[in-house]
């Protein structure tokens, strides 16, 4: 069985009826199958993979194919090893760019730069002098931050 979902909210309603691991999700292993049966593979939104869930396409083609090169043999050795979460989103005004570590924690330092003359919002967040998240909205998205 494979079941495969995509969207902003995990629905593992189906997992536990079958009586597999769900947290957030469905729990998978490193080939994308349940932990609790190897013939059950999740991928995409109903996917919990070391205890994240994706809320990306991107992510959801990269577990596809693990997957896909696990099951058909082609590579029985491929992994899942996470994904890294960045996005951007154009409008026909201004445009979205957006990167982050799933959920960047309450003790970052966040530092921001808001210039409603200029139509750009930028803002960085630093933790333990490593940089875990970046966010730019408006005309300038495109330029560094």
């Amino acid at each position: 069985m494979v079941v495969v979902a995509a969207g902003i909210k995990p629905n593992a309603e189906i997992g536990l009826r079958c009586g597999l691991t769900v947290e957030r999700a469905i729990v998978v292993d490193n080939h994308m199958r349940s932990v609790d049966d190897p013939d059950v593979y999740v991928v995409g939104e109903c996917a919990q993979h070391r205890g994240r869930v994706y809320g990306l396409v991107a992510p959801l083609w990269e577990q596809a194919k693990v997957f896909a090169d696990h099951v058909t043999r082609r590579a029985p050795d491929a992994a899942y090893h996470g994904s890294k979460l960045a996005t951007k989103l154009k409008s026909w005004a201004s445009s979205s760019l957006r990167w982050a570590s799933p959920s960047p924690p309450r003790s970052a330092t966040r530092s921001s730069i808001h210039r409603a003359q200029e139509g750009h919002y930028k803002k960085l967040i630093v933790r333990e002098g490593r940089l875990v998240g970046a966010f730019s909205w408006g005309t300038s998205a495109r330029r560094p931050i």
